[in-house]
């Protein structure tokens, strides 16, 4: 790990325990529609510091970031794919 996990990202939904000597870093996202997006950014500065999560884990708007994470998509798909969506499409679902 490149950096202390407890200071890489500071004062974030990202939750930091030690179980069994090793570091585990567990991803915790919100609910609240749109606002949700910034777990995407949450995730890209994550990444950059080297932390991956052994767990992801959301509500709501949250739980599709999350499982946008999951399936390996990078935080440009995900804007990306935000940014095309309409009121329109997401009251369909």
């Amino acid at each position: 790990m490149p950096r202390d996990a407890r200071t890489a990202i500071p004062h974030s939904a990202f939750r930091i325990s030690h179980w069994g000597g090793a570091v585990r870093v567990v991803a915790v996202f919100s609910g609240g529609g749109a606002k949700s997006l910034a777990h995407a950014g949450a995730w890209k500065a994550l990444t950059e510091a080297g932390l991956t999560p052994s767990h992801l884990v959301g509500t709501s708007m949250g739980a599709v970031i999350a499982a946008a994470c999951a399936s390996g998509a990078t935080y440009d798909e995900i804007v990306i794919a935000a940014r095309s969506l309409s009121q329109r499409d997401v009251a369909r679902v």
